[in-house]
């Protein structure tokens, strides 16, 4: 059963980029094909010198992403940038070649709002290499 969100709740999530155009597209696209809707998108280019701004603002369409371009600061500061730039309590983490299920954000936001005394969540990832699913699996610890 789904639980019932409050419009005010939601997700950011937050996307920092540099130079990683190759699979940026299909990171993107699979936060935008959640199952939870209730989010916004904060993609942050860090100075990338490829077309990941390009690919990037093709998104400024939809209400719910917030493109940014900075020079390139790395990584830490450009997370603190889009935690300042979040509109939602919670805050997700996607990489510019990750791809997240459809029910990612769901199932993370559910979890945390029946648990409370829980402050951090993560998933384990199947690695791809070269557009194909390895057998190889990034496993984090579940204690």
């Amino acid at each position: 059963m789904k639980a019932m969100t409050n419009p005010n709740e939601g997700i950011s999530v937050i996307l920092p980029v540099y130079n990683g155009s190759k699979y940026l597209r299909e990171s993107i696209d699979s936060i935008i094909n959640q199952n939870f809707k209730n989010f916004e998108l904060i993609i942050i280019d860090d100075g990338s010198i490829d077309n990941s701004w390009e690919i990037v603002s093709s998104y400024s369409y939809l209400s719910n992403i917030k493109a940014i371009k900075q020079e390139n600061i790395g990584l830490a500061a450009t997370l603190n940038k889009g935690i300042l730039h979040s509109q939602f309590n919670f805050i997700a983490r996607q990489d510019q070649d990750d791809i997240s299920t459809p029910d990612r954000l769901e199932k993370q936001f559910n979890f945390l709002k029946s648990h409370p005394e829980i402050d951090l969540v993560g998933s384990w990832a199947n690695i791809i290499e070269e557009n194909t699913f390895s057998k190889r699996m990034l496993t984090h610890p579940t204690n």
